[in-house]
């Protein structure tokens, strides 16, 4: 009974996830931060500092993003 069992889980899992599936490439992967100003964990900014400029590894959408934040309360002041 358990035999026939595994063999449905293995084949199920061969037909979900097929070892020949493609490698990923530059192309396929989503954008990643490669640059902050400030450099990312710097705790030396001058006081004032108002603006954070992020550079993504591919082009982004105008108008595509959204603020997150850690917890309650933890979102930054907006200045327009």
């Amino acid at each position: 009974m358990k035999t026939p069992v595994l063999f449905a889980l293995l084949a199920f899992a061969t037909l979900c996830h097929p070892l020949s599936a493609a490698e990923p490439t530059v192309d396929t992967m989503p954008p990643v931060v490669v640059k902050t100003v400030p450099e990312a964990g710097s705790t030396v900014v001058a006081p004032g500092v108002v603006e954070i400029k992020v550079t993504f590894s591919k082009s982004m959408r105008d108008q595509a993003w959204s603020w997150s934040s850690a917890w309650q309360g933890s979102e930054p002041e907006v200045v327009e």
